[in-house]
């Protein structure tokens, strides 16, 4: 006779079986760490993503920067700048000199004419 014999046949079944219902257990607990990292993962992503500033809009998100006394502007906070295809994003303490182009705009017009 050819092949395992019939208790062999079984043995090995349940062989099979038992790495399958390992596999799935397994599975179930990679879906559930996934889902525990991957909600707070999110949040976070929403909380410290950078600002987003529409030129479009006319107006210039004052509260990322500060103007200082020389009449210059310094980046407060992480901020997006975004104008039609082009954007850029400005770390704090980057300083915002006359005549700056930032995505296409000038930034430093921007900022006098719309923050005080």
């Amino acid at each position: 006779m050819d092949g395992p014999t019939g208790i062999a046949r079984v043995e090995s079944y349940w062989t099979a079986v038992t790495r399958l219902q390992g596999s799935l257990l397994n599975a179930k607990a990679s879906i559930r760490m996934i889902k525990r990292l991957l909600v707070p993962a999110i949040l976070v992503s929403f909380l410290f993503a950078p600002s987003v500033a529409g030129a479009q809009a006319g107006k210039a998100p004052c509260g990322s920067f500060k103007k200082l006394p020389d009449g210059k502007w310094s980046v407060a906070k992480i901020i997006k700048i975004e104008h039609l295809k082009d954007s850029a994003v400005l770390n704090p303490g980057t300083i915002i000199t006359p005549g700056m182009q930032v995505a296409g705009v000038n930034i430093y017009e921007a900022l006098q004419k719309s923050c005080h």
